[in-house]
């Protein structure tokens, strides 16, 4: 149940959430035979829609730019081109770096913990954690917001336990973590957080209304549930077995992973209505990066053999390649 501080807070979130149908019924049907991809047996697609990196460089449609090294992550387009997030390994900090079409670079965050990075919708602004130690036993974490201009940091609070940002859209970042942190909601219109649920947050969405939790740790038997954010006491799926990966823009759909994939990355991914309907099994032939979709229908990964990869199209009907096929050394 929304606890009586969460009630301000709800209104504010509302006005952000895009309202969808829950599909179907909670309940998975028998598992559907995986498809084991195997690239040289795809075939070639449309290229993909939504931007994506290979090596260390970032390619949206016909723009190709090289990113630092270390630098793999996407957070986002700002207006002059996209911020990317990584690792430097000369100065042993991560970073957040700004690069335009044109291949300029502008290191706007150097520190400790960025990897959680997250761009609001207009673009102007991102929110990232950074946990610490103190006080102990359960530590704290530090929520910054930074200009995405200029990298300055505008607002930030603090609360007790190890959280991250799971979701920012420019008026509120949800931050989940294990307890005491749980799944709280930052105002940073008013610069106050209020406790969404108690059970720890890991996947959310605020445009879709969707949150993804964890019932305990996944290692001591813990489940995912998946509920709406504005009602997450009413859970529509409940998995023993997976967790979500990634929603679909239009919240109807989730790719999924084994709950407790670990390493490089998973070896296989499901494809599932919101409400746990299975639509298809995808194992790799070595293991997945990153899984996002590109759009309602539609998922990408960047799929990975032991010396090859390229990102692979799925929907329920099937695989293709959406790019040519690469060299790739396997960590």
């Amino acid at each position: 149940m929304k606890s009586p501080s969460w009630r301000p807070l709800a209104a504010l979130i509302t006005t952000a959430l895009i309202t969808t149908a829950l599909l179907g019924s909670t309940v998975s049907p028998a598992a559907a035979a995986p498809e084991k991809i195997v690239l040289s047996k795809l075939s070639k697609g449309a290229a993909p829609a939504t931007p994506y990196v290979v090596g260390q460089v970032l390619v949206d449609g016909e723009i190709s730019v090289d990113l630092p090294k270390g630098v793999t992550r996407i957070v986002g387009k700002v207006l002059d081109g996209y911020l990317v997030q990584g690792y430097d390994s000369k100065r042993d900090k991560e970073v957040v770096v700004r690069v335009t079409p044109q291949g300029a670079r502008k290191t706007l965050v150097r520190g400790g913990s960025l990897s959680d990075a997250t761009l609001s919708d207009d673009g102007t602004s991102f929110v990232a954690s950074k946990s610490s130690r103190s006080p102990r036993p359960t530590g704290s974490t530090v929520l910054r917001r930074y200009d995405a201009g200029t990298g300055d940091v505008t607002l930030k609070t603090q609360i007790d336990g190890y959280g991250r940002v799971l979701d920012y859209d420019g008026s509120v970042a949800i931050v989940g973590g294990s307890a005491p942190v749980g799944t709280q909601a930052w105002d940073v219109l008013g610069n106050k957080t209020v406790r969404v649920l108690e059970q720890a947050g890991y996947e959310a969405d605020l445009a879709t209304d969707r949150l993804a939790t964890f019932t305990k740790d996944p290692y001591q038997g813990g489940c995912t549930a998946v509920s709406r954010l504005s009602n997450p006491s009413k859970v529509v799926w409940r998995s023993c077995a997976e967790a979500v990966e990634a929603w679909s823009p239009d919240g109807t759909r989730i790719a999924t992973t084994h709950i407790l994939a670990d390493g490089i990355g998973p070896n296989r991914f499901t494809l599932r209505k919101i409400s746990g309907r299975k639509l298809g099994v995808y194992d790799a032939p070595a293991y997945f990066g990153r899984i996002w979709f590109e759009d309602g229908t539609h998922v990408l990964a960047d799929t990975f053999a032991k010396t090859k990869g390229a990102v692979v199209r799925c929907d329920s009907g099937g695989c293709e390649r959406a790019t040519a096929i690469k060299a790739h050394k396997t960590p």
